[in-house]
């Protein structure tokens, strides 16, 4: 019974040295747990999904870019549709036709113009917001690409600048580098 309740504050020693184990920062072995458990949170709120961006991007132009945190993009794709469906309106309201007075054929132009310019403001707004969400992804260390039956494999670039520890005045080197994941 002796030898067991030893045993015992012993471990209760050992988990109190444990917990009160602080690193340079002046941080408990917990709370260096609990930050890095929020910094992978917050790597994982961090991915867009390059399929979302494009569809919301087709649903309404600028859709996307909000979807990826770009807003004044967004603000920018929007307007052009509000622009070209206000052109479009407002040629509609003058009865295009190609065929009648001057009046109407030019109201026939601006129409064909302005439905011209909104396909092509949807198409650039679906290819940006596509490509931003892969930026996004690739500067947050996200590549992965899915190979079937539940494995996929990823790569992501890593640049950082380096100054060697052995010479103090050698100046900071550009270290470039590659990591590759694969999951099962």
């Amino acid at each position: 019974m002796k030898k067991l309740s030893v045993l015992i504050g012993i471990l209760f020693c050992a988990a109190s040295l444990f917990g009160q184990n602080t690193n340079e920062e002046g941080l408990t072995l917990r709370e260096q747990i609990a930050r890095s458990q929020a910094m992978q949170a917050e790597a994982v709120k961090s991915k867009k999904s390059p399929a979302d961006a494009g569809v919301l991007s087709f649903l309404l132009p600028g859709l996307g870019q909000f979807y990826n945190g770009r807003v004044k993009d967004g603000l920018i794709d929007l307007g052009g549709e509000v622009v070209t469906l206000g052109m479009m309106y407002y040629a509609y309201k003058q009865k295009p036709n190609f065929q009648g007075d001057a009046h109407q054929q030019n109201a026939a132009r601006l129409f064909c113009l302005a439905y011209g310019l909104n396909l092509l403001n949807g198409i650039c707004s679906i290819v940006d917001a596509v490509k931003g969400a892969k930026r996004i992804n690739l500067e947050n260390g996200y590549a992965v690409y899915d190979v079937g039956n539940g494995i996929s494999i990823g790569a992501s670039p890593s640049l950082c600048y380096e100054q060697p520890e052995y010479a103090l005045q050698a100046p900071a080197t550009l270290n470039a580098g590659m990591s590759f994941r694969i999951a099962f």
